[in-house]
């Protein structure tokens, strides 16, 4: 009886673990997955800034992107408004 008991208690404690075992796996995956993203995230916010600094190089078009920018502001803060 107790060598019974014995075998059915590791056979219960493989169950667990292989679920365990495949609980990790799925979690290791899905939070490579998210870290795949957020480099994606974080190359292409690069990217704009690099894009942003070339612009700003340049007075004239400097001076186009704050004009832009301010305008983008206000449009933002009135549709703000108006909601």
């Amino acid at each position: 009886m107790n060598l019974a008991h014995s075998y059915s208690s590791c056979t219960q404690t493989a169950r667990v673990s292989n679920a365990n075992s495949n609980e990790l796996r799925k979690e290791r995956h899905e939070l490579f997955d998210k870290l795949k993203d957020q480099e994606g995230a974080i190359l292409r916010a690069q990217e704009q800034l690099e894009s942003l600094e070339r612009l700003l190089i340049n007075p004239l078009a400097a001076a186009n992107a704050m004009v832009y920018f301010q305008l983008r502001y206000l449009w933002r803060v009135g549709a703000q408004k108006i909601e």
